[in-house]
């Protein structure tokens, strides 16, 4: 090729017919695969039956959980699927799963083909001590001799447990502080009545061994004739207890007294079995998803129509003894004696009242079926033939004369008769002795002759 006089460029090479040629060679990049893990679902039931899932996590925070359908709960049998998405290209991969740090499951294979793995603790079920499973996996790729070509990253998820509560009873209290009825998840025991002062005091526990916390409500509600009512008004809501974050376990109960105070039971409204009873709504809520979790338990507390009777009155002499009403001595001083019966089923408080309406002092319980001795005011007997004597036993604090609470109201009172007799004495006369004016035995015997005269003149 000779010399040109003019530069070598693109074109005149092109133009001028100068070959040209160019030569490269094509590399192809590595590739890596990403072995990432997605997510962690929970199921319930047998491995592999996926019929009940309860959410998926995507990390190791409840914040990372996402609710389908429910939650794990103690009894509950449960497992696990790990999402490991498919990689670019189809490599050998080993796959391991922890569950609360011990290695439960690992395979290997293609990763087209491992893209969930089932697994499950060594503990099908939950227990009760169980407050969350911290499940961790892992993919590496690998030689087909099972040696590591790259270790992945670990990732860990947060499957959370909801504790099992429970509402186990409601209890009232009486006049004198003693449970007088209660309903619960052992049953019912007790009656109150209509009249009956009473107090409500609710029991919160948990099967669970580790603690929680609940928010719990009660609601008591009363018939109204036509459906149930709130007792408690100062809330639209009627919860007459109302408190967050309570903590429960197998081992720590929560005893809550209802904002109600102390609740005298009205005469009933309306007929039929409601009428009857008091209905209590008890609920709970974990705390972490109340929204979700609230459980409620409807416990009834029967109301039975009372019935307390004066059986009888007696009359005690001042040695201690019973008198005879009617064979009383003027002067004496004696003390009235007042038998009450309950008539009712259950126990009873009382009131009891004196001949003059005045109220004997205290308020005293019957128990069911029983009698009980109350004494009231003592008096010295009148200068009277016949006499009565009044007494009077009524609900406590349903007041004197008040029986609307009662399915008797006329055996309250009793009136006892009463008849008296001077107390004559002999003062003896020595026989033929003289008596000399102002002696004071001969004064003595003519004022008992004219003491008796006046009181028997009229009989």
């Amino acid at each position: 090729m000779s010399a040109t006089g003019s530069r070598l460029t693109f074109y005149n090479i092109i133009n001028q017919g100068w070959g040209v040629g160019i030569a490269y060679t094509e590399t192809k990049p590595d590739f890596t695969p990403a072995l990432s893990v997605k997510e962690c679902r929970a199921y319930k039931g047998a491995a592999s039956n996926k019929s009940f899932h309860y959410g998926t996590s995507t990390g190791s925070a409840y914040a990372n959980w996402t609710y389908v359908s429910g939650y794990p709960v103690s009894g509950d049998s449960i497992f696990f699927s790990v999402n490991f998405p498919k990689e670019a290209e189809n490599v050998y991969v080993r796959q391991t799963v922890w569950i609360d740090g011990a290695q439960v499951a690992t395979r290997t294979g293609y990763s087209s083909s491992l893209e969930w793995y089932d697994v499950s603790a060594s503990a099908k079920t939950v227990p009760a001590s169980k407050s969350g499973y911290t499940v961790k996996a892992r993919v590496d790729w690998i030689e087909s001799n099972g040696a590591n070509k790259k270790v992945g990253a670990e990732k860990t998820f947060y499957v959370p447990v909801k504790p099992v509560v429970k509402r186990e009873k409601v209890t009232a209290y009486n006049y004198s502080g003693e449970a007088q009825a209660y309903s619960g998840l052992s049953g019912t025991s007790g009656k109150l009545y209509f009249g009956q002062k009473v107090r409500f005091q609710y029991l919160y526990g948990a099967t669970t061994t580790w603690d929680s916390a609940n928010n719990v409500r009660a609601v008591a509600n009363r018939w109204n004739g036509s459906s149930w009512g709130h007792i408690y008004t100062a809330k639209t809501s009627g919860e007459d207890v109302s408190a967050d974050k309570v903590t429960l376990s197998s081992s720590k109960s929560y005893t809550a007294s209802s904002a109600i105070g102390y609740y005298r039971i009205p005469v009933p409204a309306g007929s039929g079995a409601d009428s009857n009873r008091l209905k209590f709504d008890m609920k709970t809520a974990w705390s972490t998803d109340a929204a979700r979790t609230t459980e409620s338990s409807t416990y009834y507390i029967p109301i039975v129509k009372p019935d307390v009777e004066l059986y009888e009155i007696k009359l005690i002499g001042s040695n201690g003894y019973y008198v005879d009403p009617q064979n009383l001595t003027v002067g004496e001083t004696v003390t009235i004696r007042y038998i009450y019966k309950n008539n009712t089923d259950c126990k009873v408080f009382i009131e009891g009242f004196n001949d003059d309406k005045s109220k004997i002092n205290g308020v005293y319980s019957i128990p069911a079926g029983g009698t009980i001795n109350v004494n009231g005011r003592s008096f010295t007997v009148p200068n009277k033939r016949d006499f009565t004597v009044w007494g009077g036993v009524y609900l406590e604090g349903a007041g004197l004369y008040n029986t609307s609470y009662e399915s008797n109201g006329s055996n309250n009172v009793k009136t006892l008769n009463c008849k008296s007799k001077h107390p004559l004495t002999l003062t003896p006369i020595t026989p033929n002795a003289s008596y000399r004016e102002g002696d004071g035995r001969c004064y003595k015997l003519l004022a008992e002759q004219r003491l008796f005269r006046q009181l028997y003149a009229v009989q």
